[in-house]
C-alpha cells in the first residue's frame, strides 16, 4: 500500500512527479488479482485523507496505472495528519474486505516531506505506526525532506521502528525518475523480510504473495536467448525452455542489477515475468524432483 502527503508544503508540481514516480514503481509488480501477482492500494492524505484504490480493485497493471493517474493531488487543508494515514491503513485498506490477503507480506510505503501537523498529534503518529506494524505489516518510509530536519527524521526513524533500512532519502523531487533516484533502495527495503516486532511472520512467500513451497526445479519458457549452459534445452525462432532454476535478473535504470526468483506448485504453470516493452513473458511450470540418495 502507497500513501502519498499531499499537503501544502509540496508544489503542485512536485506532487506530479512523485505521482509519476509511483506509477514506475508500481510498474515493477505483476499486479493483478490471480493468485501469483501483486495487489496494490494507493491513498493521499493531508488533512483527513482521500481514497484512491484498494487491494481488490486492479485487475491488471493498466487499470492500476489509470487509478494513479487520476489520483486527486489537491489538499483538503493545509495539515499533515499521517496518524489518519496510519489508521485508516489498519482499520479500512489492510482487511479482507479491501482485497488484503491473510498470510501474505504486506508493506506500507509512507512518502512525505514532513513531520505530523499538528505536532500535538505526532503522538497519535507514533501510536497509530506501532498498531500497524503489530498487526504485521512493515512500513517503509520514502522522506522528501528538502534540508535536514531533525524532526521529521526522527519521526520518521520512529515510524520505522528505528529500522534505519526502511527509510529512504530523496530530497530531490526532480531526480525521482533519474539514474540516482530512490528506486533500488526503495524496492531493496520493500522486499527484505525482517523479524522482531512488527516484522515479517508467519509462512515464506514469494514476491506474488501466494504462499508455497519452492520446488526443487522448474522449467521455465523465455523468449530470448538460451543460457550459455542449461541442463536441457530446446529453441525455435520465438521461444527457448530451459529446465533449472527459474529466475530473470535485470537491470534497474540506476544501474543496480536486481534478481527476481519463482516458487510455485509442482504441476502448475504460472506467468512469472511479463516485459511489455521487450514483449519478453517467462512462464514457469514447477516439477516436483525426488532427492538422490547414495
Amino acid at each position: 500500500m502507497i500513501a502519498l502527503d499531499t499537503s501544502c508544503s509540496i508544489t503542485t508540481q512536485d506532487k506530479e512527479q512523485v505521482r509519476e514516480w509511483i506509477k514506475f514503481l508500481v510498474s515493477g509488480f505483476n499486479i493483478g488479482q490471480g493468485p501469483m501477482q501483486s495487489r496494490v492500494a494507493v491513498i493521499a492524505y493531508d488533512k483527513g485523507y482521500r481514497h484512491n484504490m484498494f487491494f481488490n480493485e486492479a485487475q491488471n497493471l493498466d487499470q492500476a496505472l489509470e487509478k494513479i493517474s487520476n489520483m486527486g493531488l489537491k489538499e483538503k487543508g493545509c495539515r499533515t495528519h499521517t496518524y489518519t494515514a496510519l489508521q485508516v491503513a489498519r482499520e479500512i485498506y489492510f482487511t479482507t474486505a479491501a482485497g488484503a490477503r491473510p498470510g501474505v507480506l504486506k508493506r506500507f510505503v509512507l512518502i512525505s516531506d514532513g513531520v505530523t501537523n499538528r505536532k500535538t498529534k505526532q503522538n497519535e503518529t507514533l501510536n497509530q505506526a506501532v498498531l500497524l506494524r503489530e498487526s504485521g505489516v512493515k512500513i517503509v518510509v520514502l522522506s522528501m525532506v528538502n534540508a535536514y530536519d531533525p524532526e521529521a527524521a526522527n519521526e520518521f526513524n520512529r515510524i520505522a521502528d528505528g529500522r534505519v533500512q526502511n527509510i529512504v532519502n530523496s530530497n530531490e523531487y526532480t531526480s525521482l525518475l533519474g539514474p540516482q533516484g530512490p528506486l533500488p533502495s526503495l524496492v531493496d527495503a520493500i522486499c527484505t523480510r525482517e523479524g522482531g516486532t512488527g516484522g515479517d511472520t508467519g509462512n515464506t512467500v514469494n514476491p506474488a504473495g501466494v504462499t508455497t513451497q519452492a520446488p526443487t526445479q522448474a522449467s521455465t519458457y523465455v523468449p530470448t536467448q538460451a543460457p550459455t549452459n542449461p541442463r536441457r534445452t530446446t529453441t525455435d525462432r520465438t521461444t527457448t525452455t530451459v529446465r533449472g532454476d527459474p529466475h530473470v535478473s535485470c537491470m534497474l535504470p540506476s544501474g543496480d542489477r536486481i534478481c527476481f526468483d519463482a516458487y510455485g506448485d509442482p504441476g502448475k504453470t504460472y506467468l512469472f515475468f511479463d516485459d511489455k516493452r521487450s514483449r519478453t513473458k517467462v512462464l514457469a511450470t514447477f516439477v516436483s524432483v525426488e532427492a538422490s540418495t547414495s
